[in-house]
């Protein structure tokens, strides 16, 4: 059903249906999951953090998007939304 990068590229052509919209379902569905940001990275992430560093410099150096230094920020705020 997805492809190799796990799309629903092929899908979404035949359906006409947004392959963006068809990943949502089967995230919804648990299809697909979300992958899980691993502990130790994580970690990794709040210690740079608690130093100062910018979420662009976090990013690179532990391999991670922006968004997700955002999210792991929010997270050890107590914030998770």
């Amino acid at each position: 059903m997805l492809d190799k990068h796990g799309n629903y590229t092929k899908i979404a052509e035949v359906t006409g249906i947004p392959a963006q919209t068809l990943n949502k379902w089967g995230v919804k569905h648990g299809i697909n999951k979300k992958p899980r940001i691993d502990k130790h990275v994580k970690r990794r992430v709040i210690t740079l953090l608690a130093n100062g560093m910018s979420y662009s410099e976090i990013a690179k150096r532990a391999k991670v998007s922006k968004a997700t230094v955002s999210r792991i920020a929010k997270e050890g705020n107590g914030n998770n939304g």
